[in-house]
Formats: structure tokens, C-alpha cells, sequence
């Protein structure tokens, strides 16, 4: 099941209402590093390009096995 025109039209509503500055599409994510303990925890995103952003949590909007392989690194049975 998915929306009537596709999910790029979720994407689209969700980059148009978020501060561009917070919303990054069309970046090739080449890692994942979990940074922090516990509840303080963020992430650093290793994009294509050498770019790197550090967040307070994920949306990853890409097939299954590309998740799997981006979450492996931060948990074995997650990325499986």
C-alpha cells in the first residue's frame, strides 16, 4: 500500500514545510556513527562528496538493503 502518487509526494510535503537547512535530499549517505551516550546520543551522516552532517535522529528513505547496510554499523541485528 502506499499514497495515491507515490511517497515522493511525502517527501516533497515534509521538505516544503521543514527549514531547508534541516532537510537534506539527493545525498548519497556513505556511513552512519552513532556520537554521545544514551539519550544524548546523535548521529554523524558521511555523505558522497566529503560532507558530513550531525543529527539528533534519522529519516532514511531508501530501499531495504541500503538501510541494512547503513545501520549495520550501529547494529548488527538492526542492519540484518
Amino acid at each position: 500500500m502506499t499514497l495515491e502518487d507515490g511517497l515522493q509526494q511525502l517527501v516533497d510535503a515534509l521538505a516544503a514545510r521543514l527549514d531547508r537547512d534541516r532537510v537534506h535530499l539527493g545525498q548519497e549517505v556513505i556511513s552512519l556513527e552513532a556520537r554521545g551516550p544514551g539519550s544524548a546520543q546523535r548521529y554523524r551522516i558521511r555523505c558522497e562528496g566529503e560532507r558530513v552532517f550531525e543529527v539528533d535522529a534519522l529519516i532514511l528513505a531508501m530501499p531495504t538493503y541500503e538501510c541494512g547496510r547503513l545501520l549495520a554499523a550501529l547494529d548488527s541485528e538492526l542492519g540484518e
